[in-house]
């Protein structure tokens, strides 16, 4: 029987030293070609998944085994369209949601093969949380126009859930609510529970990281045209509240990682805008352990990014350069 991994080096995808990578040697560069990479998921030091499409938007998987690539086979169903989102709970064990032809496709790794869990209806970018083995979420399926749904797997059968919050920003335990933007959520084992969030008044949370009951970092904004946002952090006994220093009056942040030595990658978007348009760009800073902010490298653009377990390396997708070619990137 044919593998479905075809292997191919790293080294023939490593892009030489330039001068913007001899500034940052710790940034490693690998062009994906025509392949446009919007999610990454990292399991273990040999185990982290790049998902993305191709040019003629068919669906690709790509995973790292700590020293190379595989390509990953996909059901043959999913012939066009893309992933927005994924989780895995161990190397054997993941899901994945994508958009095809007007639907919501769930996707299930199990260790040897993907297959098609679920078929829901369509989403503009569905998110999804795996809060245990018998209870999967997608989040933000639409089935209507007026209606963003939530779905659960509860270890025989998807159904849509009819009360409830909606979920957005998933991390283990913990979500946000996304009808009330200053609601933080935990899951007790039978239902979602707010917690108080000291600070939060007139400011709305738009994603979050958990690492269980002890450190929780959650992103705060003061109306999307303020250019204001603010850092909440929970160390396992109470809260703290701080400003993150912006680069440009209207910028914001949409992902935040734990760094593993106590800080925090944060990425976004800024925008400056002059009398005849706005002008995009990248957000990416660091925040040490001990408060203090710098830029980590405005040369590339991270769709999406994400640790390995256990470590410092980083893990990213986006582009590059002054064509902005797509390309996955490390941080060592």
């Amino acid at each position: 029987m044919k593998s479905l991994l075809a292997a191919f080096p790293a080294a023939l995808l490593a892009v030489p030293a330039t001068a913007a990578s001899a500034a940052e040697p710790i940034w490693q560069t690998f062009p994906s070609g025509k392949v446009h990479f919007s999610v990454v998921e990292s399991v273990s030091p040999r185990a982290t998944w790049f998902l993305g499409a191709d040019a003629k938007d068919r669906p690709v998987a790509r995973r790292w085994d700590g020293r190379r690539f595989h390509r990953v086979a996909l059901p043959r169903t999913f012939a066009k369209g893309y992933f927005s989102d994924a989780e895995f709970s161990s190397p054997k064990s993941g899901w994945a949601v994508a958009i095809a032809d007007r639907k919501t496709l769930v996707l299930r790794w199990n260790g040897r093969s993907w297959k098609v869990s679920a078929t829901l209806p369509e989403s503009f970018g569905a998110e999804l949380g795996v809060v245990g083995p018998k209870n999967v979420l997608v989040a933000g399926v639409t089935t209507s126009s007026q209606d963003d749904g939530n779905w659960r797997y509860d270890g025989t059968r998807w159904r849509k859930l009819t009360t409830g919050p909606s979920l957005h920003s998933f991390s283990g335990r913990y979500a946000l609510d996304l009808d009330h933007e200053r609601t933080l959520l935990r899951w007790t084992g039978r239902a979602w529970k707010g917690l108080r969030v000291p600070g939060t008044a007139g400011v709305f949370l738009t994603t979050m990281a958990a690492r269980g009951s002890e450190e929780i970092w959650a992103v705060g904004e003061k109306g999307a045209e303020s250019g204001t946002s603010h850092l909440f952090h929970w160390n396992g006994g109470r809260w703290s509240r701080e400003r993150i220093p912006l680069p440009t009056p209207i910028s914001g942040i949409e992902k935040i990682v734990p760094d593993g030595r106590g800080g925090l990658w944060l990425s976004g978007t800024r925008t400056v805008r002059d009398e005849s348009s706005d002008d995009f760009g990248p957000v990416f800073l660091h925040r040490s352990a001990v408060g203090k902010y710098g830029s980590a490298g405005a040369s590339r653009d991270l769709y999406d990014f994400d640790r390995v377990p256990g470590t410092t390396t980083l893990w990213g997708v986006g582009s590059y350069g002054s064509e902005w070619k797509s390309a996955i990137f490390r941080r060592r």
